[in-house]
C-alpha cells in the first residue's frame, strides 16, 4: 500500500510540474502527509543544505524538483542512507525508513548554483 501511495504521489508531482518547469520555478503544494516544506532553495556550488532535520524517526519520503541547470543530490538519512541525483529540469522522490535528515547537495561547478523545490511527506 506504501509503495502505492508513493507512486501515486510521484505521479501527480511529475504531472503538476511538467508545464511550471518549462516556465522555470516551481514550488510544491502541500499534500495531506506533508511534514516538511513545502521550500524552495537556492544552493551554492558544491554546497549540501539540511531542508528537514529532527524529524520523529517515521518512514518519510521527499519529492525534489530541480528548477536550475546542475545536478542535485537528494539524500535521506534515516535507518539508512539512500541518495538520488536528480537532473536538471527533472522531479525525483525517495523514501527511507525512520528518516531523521534530509539533505540537498549541488553539485554545480565553480561559481554556478542550484535551484530545488523540495516536499517532505509521510509514508
Amino acid at each position: 500500500m506504501k509503495t502505492a501511495v508513493a507512486v501515486l504521489g510521484m505521479a501527480a508531482a511529475l504531472a503538476w510540474a511538467g508545464p511550471a518547469l518549462a516556465a522555470g520555478k516551481v514550488s510544491l503544494a502541500p499534500g495531506g502527509r506533508t511534514i516538511g516544506g513545502p521550500g524552495d532553495s537556492t544552493i551554492a556550488s558544491s554546497a549540501t543544505e539540511t531542508v528537514a532535520s529532527h524529524i520523529q524517526q517515521n518512514d518519510d519520503c521527499a519529492t525534489v524538483i530541480n528548477t536550475g541547470s546542475a545536478g542535485v543530490d537528494l539524500t535521506l538519512i534515516g535507518s539508512g542512507t539512500q541518495t538520488v541525483t536528480v537532473p536538471s529540469r527533472k522531479t525525483a522522490m525517495l523514501c527511507e525508513g525512520s528518516v531523521t535528515t534530509v539533505n540537498l547537495t549541488c553539485l554545480a561547478v565553480g561559481t554556478g548554483t542550484c535551484t530545488a523545490s523540495w516536499r517532505v511527506d509521510n509514508n
